[in-house]
C-alpha cells in the first residue's frame, strides 16, 4: 500500500462513506482534490506554540467540523486563520463521520472571543479585516444552522424517516451529486434530530420515524 493510498483511505474513513461508495470517493479525492499521504506529519495540541523567529503561531483547537480541526493565531501580526469556520453562505459543515454540531458551535463562539486584526478562511471569503466585521460574518454563518433546523421542523409536521429527510436536503442544493451527498445529509439530519428530540420539539414515534411534538 502506498502512502497516497493510505492517506485517501484515512479520509474516506473520516467521511464515513458506505462501502459501496468508497471507491468513487477514492477517485474523487485523487482526481478532483489531489489528496496524497503525509507520512512525515506530526501532531500538536491546543495551545502549542511554533516559534518561527520574529513570529509565533499558536494552535487554536476548533473541533466540530472534525475532531482535530484547528485554527492558527499568528503574532505579532494579529492574524487568526479559522480554516473551515469559513463564513460562506453554505454554512457550517458537520456532516463527517466524527463531526459534532455542539462542538462546532462552541468553536464558533471561541473564534468570536478572539480579538484579531485579520481573519483568514479556508474557502471563498478569503481574509476579513477587523473583529467587528468578522463577528458579523460569523453570526450570519451560524444562522445557517438555525435555518436548517427550522426547515427540518417544518418537514416533520408529518412523520418522516432519516432517508426521507436526507432526500429533502438540509445541506446541499438539489443539483449537487456525488458519493458524499447522501451520507452527509443523513448525518446532518441525525445531529439535528438528536438535539430537537432532547429539546422536546421532535418525537421518535417509532424506531426511525420522527415528527414534531
Amino acid at each position: 500500500m502506498t502512502w497516497a493510498r493510505s492517506g485517501r483511505e484515512l479520509m474516506v474513513a473520516g467521511f464515513g462513506y458506505p462501502p459501496e461508495k468508497a471507491r468513487a470517493a477514492h477517485r474523487m479525492l485523487r482526481d478532483d482534490f489531489h489528496v496524497t499521504g503525509r507520512p512525515d506529519a506530526l501532531g500538536f495540541t491546543d495551545g502549542t506554540v511554533f516559534d518561527l523567529g520574529g513570529r509565533t503561531v499558536t494552535v487554536v483547537h476548533l473541533p466540530g467540523h472534525t475532531p482535530g480541526h484547528s485554527g492558527f493565531l499568528i503574532e505579532p501580526d494579529g492574524f487568526l486563520y479559522v480554516a473551515d469556520i469559513d463564513l460562506t453562505s453554505f454554512g457550517p459543515f458537520y456532516g463527517d463521520a466524527r463531526s459534532d454540531l455542539t462542538e462546532f458551535e462552541a468553536s464558533m463562539r471561541r473564534c468570536a472571543d478572539i480579538d484579531a486584526r485579520w481573519y483568514g478562511t479556508a474557502h471563498q471569503k478569503g481574509v476579513i479585516e477587523g473583529a467587528a466585521e468578522f463577528r458579523r460574518g460569523l453570526a450570519g454563518f451560524a444562522e445557517v444552522v438555525e435555518r436548517r433546523e427550522a426547515a427540518l421542523l417544518a418537514f416533520l409536521t408529518e412523520p418522516r424517516t432519516v432517508p426521507e429527510i436526507a432526500e429533502q436536503r438540509l445541506v446541499y442544493r438539489p443539483h449537487v451529486s456525488g458519493p458524499h451527498v447522501d451520507p452527509v445529509e443523513r448525518r446532518t439530519a441525525t445531529h439535528h434530530l438528536a438535539r430537537l428530540t432532547a429539546k422536546g420539539l421532535v418525537t421518535e414515534i417509532e424506531p426511525g420515524l420522527f415528527r414534531t411534538t
